[in-house]
């Protein structure tokens, strides 16, 4: 198996555990493409939210949706 960059890996996995456990959300910062979790999307448009630039309110968003039972994924970059 050749190494795949870490985010190919994680756009992945997410895809393909979003069949599995229907309470997975993902929570994203406008970057869905550098992420990889374009996939996740595509797979399940209702269970994708898109906050562009607002990576607090996101991370607030995802911890309701925690406290409502599902299981949020924020999409971003350590930086932000």
């Amino acid at each position: 198996m050749e190494p795949k960059p870490l985010r190919e890996a994680f756009g992945e996995a997410l895809a393909k555990l979003g069949a599995e456990y229907p309470e997975i959300v993902v929570v994203d910062c406008d970057l869905a493409g550098a992420t990889k979790v374009d996939k996740f999307k595509a797979a399940y448009p209702t269970r994708f939210f898109q906050f562009g630039i607002q990576e607090a309110n996101a991370v607030g968003v995802a911890a309701g949706l925690a406290n409502s039972g599902f299981r949020p994924f924020v999409a971003s970059f350590a930086a932000f």
